[in-house]
C-alpha cells in the first residue's frame, strides 16, 4: 500500500471512529415495523454493520470516501435530522416504519440515501427525541399512571405486563420511553404506596438506638418493614432520609457525649487527649452514635474535651481519697494482703495484687476463676526456707487499684466509716461487690465456692494426692514431673 492509500485509510479510520461517537450511541434505535424494540444482539450486529459501512470505501479509492462522509456530516447532522422531524413530525403512537412510510416523498428530497447507517443512525436518534419531547412525555406517563394506578407490592414488570394494551393505545413506544414509564411507576409508588411521610412514621414507631448504624437498623426491622409497603429497591433513600433526619432531631449533645463516654472510658493510665480519644473512637461517635449528623469533627473534639478534663481531674481526686484507704488500714494486716510473708518456713498471707503483680520471687501454679473478680490462686514463694510447699490465696480482682482492696478491708471492719455510696468511681476500675472473711487478724475476700483446701484441690486440675503430716492429712500438689508442693491450708 503506498503512503497517499495509508493517508486515506488513516482518515478514514479517524472519520469513522468519530461518528461512532457517544451521541450516535446514547440511544441507538433502529426504525422497524415493530413495538418490540431491538435486543442487545441486534444493537451490537447494527454498530458493527455500520462500522463496516464506514470502512467499506477504503478498498475502492483514495480519498472519495472521507470526503463523501465529510460531506454528509455536514449537511445530514444532528440539528439537520432533527429539523426535519419537527417538519415532519410522527403522530401519537405512529410506529417508526409507519412514519417513515408517510413521510418517505419528504425524505427522498433531502441527502438521507447518500448516507450510510451511521448517518441513518441520526435520524433515528432524532425521532426518538421529539417523540419523548412531543407526543409520549414524562409527564404524560406520570398521568397515565395517575389514571392507571400501580397496586401495593406490584413490580415494574408486573405493571406494564398488566397495562401492555392500554399503554400502547396511550402511545407508548419501547424503547423510546421505557425510562419514562419507570421513573413514573417508581414516583407513583413513593407518592402513595410508601411516602416520606410513611417513612418518618416508621421511625418515629421504631426507635433507632445509639451506636446503631442505618444497616443494623434496616436488618433490626425487617420483620416490620414486611408489614408495610415498603420496598427495598425503591424506597431505601426515603427510609434512609427519615433515619438521618431522626438524628438531626436527636442531636449529639453533652448528655449522648457523657453516655458514650462512661461507656468508652480512656485508658487509666496512658495519657491520651481529646482529639486522640476522639480520633480512637472516630467511627462509633460519627455513625454508630450519629455525632455526625449536627456536628463537625471540631465540634466532636469540643464535647469530649470537657470530658477528658474533667474525667482527669475526678481520677486525680480519687486515687488520692484511694491513697487514704491503704494509708487508714492496720500496718501489719495490709503488708500481709500484698507483700505476704513466712510461718514456719512455708509462705503465707497475699490476697491483693500491685499494680496487677504480685511481690518478687512469687509463682503462680495455677488459677482458678475470673481474675476479674474475686479468684483463687496457687502458689509458692522462692525466699521460704521450705520450698516444698505451697499456698493457696483467694484473690481481690487482678484489675483493682489497691486502695480498693483497702476500702473493702476498712468496710468490713466499720460498715458505717466506709460506705459503699462514698467511694470514688471516676478514673478507677468499676468497683465488684465482694464478700469479705476473716481468719484471726487477718481479713480477705472469699470466692463462696472455694473455701477450703479441698475445695480448691477439686477444681486445681492437676495431679493431686496427700499425706500424713502429724496425724493432720495434708493435701500435695503436682507441678510437672516431678516437683511437688504440700498445701498449706
Amino acid at each position: 500500500m503506498n503512503k497517499q492509500a495509508q493517508k486515506s485509510k488513516d482518515a478514514v479510520s479517524k472519520s469513522a471512529a468519530h461518528t461512532l461517537g457517544a451521541e450516535d450511541q446514547k440511544q441507538q434505535f433502529t426504525i422497524e415495523d415493530n413495538r418490540g424494540g431491538m435486543t442487545q444482539l441486534s444493537k451490537l450486529r447494527s454498530i458493527l454493520q455500520n462500522t463496516k459501512n464506514a470502512f467499506a470505501g477504503i478498498r475502492f479509492g483514495g480519498a472519495e470516501p472521507v470526503q463523501r462522509i465529510e460531506v454528509l456530516q455536514a449537511v445530514w447532522n444532528r440539528e439537520s435530522a432533527l429539523a426535519f422531524v419537527t417538519a415532519n413530525p410522527p403522530e401519537l403512537g405512529e410506529l417508526p416504519g409507519d412514519w417513515i412510510r408517510r413521510i418517505r416523498e419528504a425524505l427522498n428530497t433531502t441527502d438521507y440515501e447518500r448516507g450510510n447507517a451511521l448517518h441513518k443512525n441520526k435520524l433515528s436518534n432524532a425521532f426518538s427525541h421529539y417523540y419523548r419531547d412531543n407526543r409520549f412525555t414524562q409527564e404524560r406517563t406520570n398521568q397515565f399512571l395517575e389514571e392507571h394506578p400501580s397496586e401495593a407490592g406490584q413490580t415494574l414488570e408486573e405493571y406494564r405486563e398488566a397495562q401492555n394494551a392500554t399503554l400502547i393505545e396511550a402511545g407508548f413506544l419501547t424503547p423510546v420511553c421505557d425510562d419514562f414509564v419507570r421513573n413514573a411507576f417508581e414516583g407513583y409508588h413513593r407518592n402513595h404506596h410508601f411516602t416520606q411521610e410513611n417513612a418518618n412514621t416508621f421511625i418515629a414507631d421504631h426507635v433507632p438506638e445509639r451506636g446503631q448504624v442505618f444497616n443494623e437498623y434496616r436488618e433490626a426491622h425487617e420483620a416490620a418493614l414486611a408489614e408495610t409497603n415498603y420496598r427495598e429497591d425503591l424506597d431505601l433513600n426515603m427510609l434512609s432520609d427519615a433515619y438521618d433526619n431522626y438524628w438531626v432531631v436527636h442531636p449529639f449533645d453533652e448528655a449522648v457525649a457523657t453516655a458514650f463516654f462512661n461507656e468508652n472510658l480512656p485508658p487509666l493510665d496512658e495519657p491520651q487527649t481529646a482529639d486522640q480519644y476522639v480520633y480512637a473512637h472516630y467511627f462509633d461517635i460519627t455513625e454508630g452514635w450519629h455525632a455526625s449528623a449536627t456536628l463537625d469533627e471540631g465540634g466532636v473534639i469540643d464535647l469530649f474535651t470537657v470530658r477528658m478534663n474533667a474525667f482527669r481531674q475526678g481520677q486525680t481526686e480519687s486515687r488520692n481519697v484511694l491513697r487514704g484507704y491503704s494509708e487508714a488500714v492496720n500496718a501489719v494486716l495490709w503488708d500481709h494482703v500484698v507483700n505476704g510473708g513466712f510461718n514456719n518456713g512455708g509462705p503465707k498471707g497475699i490476697h491483693a495484687y500491685t499494680n496487677g503483680g504480685l511481690p518478687q520471687g512469687i509463682t503462680v501454679h495455677r488459677t482458678i476463676g475470673n481474675t476479674n473478680g474475686v479468684h483463687v490462686i496457687i502458689w509458692s514463694n522462692a525466699q521460704s526456707r521450705n520450698v516444698g510447699r505451697c499456698k493457696w490465696s483467694s484473690m481481690f480482682p487482678i484489675n483493682y487499684e489497691a486502695g480498693m482492696a483497702a476500702w473493702h478491708i476498712l468496710h468490713r471492719q466499720e460498715p458505717g466509716t466506709y460506705q459503699v455510696g462514698a467511694r470514688p468511681t471516676i478514673g478507677i476500675p468499676a468497683w465488684v461487690d465482694i464478700e469479705m472473711g476473716t481468719a484471726g487478724n487477718t481479713i480477705f475476700p472469699i470466692d463462696p465456692a472455694i473455701q477450703s483446701a479441698a475445695q480448691v484441690m477439686a477444681h486445681a486440675e492437676d495431679a493431686v494426692d496427700w499425706i500424713n503430716v502429724n496425724g493432720n492429712r495434708r493435701y500435695r500438689y503436682t507441678v510437672g514431673e516431678n516437683l511437688r508442693y504440700v498445701i498449706d491450708n
